[in-house]
């Protein structure tokens, strides 16, 4: 019991990510180790939107 219990665990599956936005949105950047919406105050879209 104390073995496994010193052991590093290793995950069996990958957890996929995926979000998706429309091509007018800006500054919706997707991090792996965040919340789809970590950045929530910088994304615009319209006018404000400069490429």
């Amino acid at each position: 019991m104390l073995f496994s219990t010193e052991l590093p665990a290793i995950p069996l599956y990958y957890r996929l990510r995926v979000a998706a936005a429309r091509p007018g949105i800006c500054h919706f950047d997707l991090d792996a180790t965040a919340n789809p919406l970590w950045n929530i105050e910088a994304i615009d879209s319209g006018e404000a939107c400069q490429n």
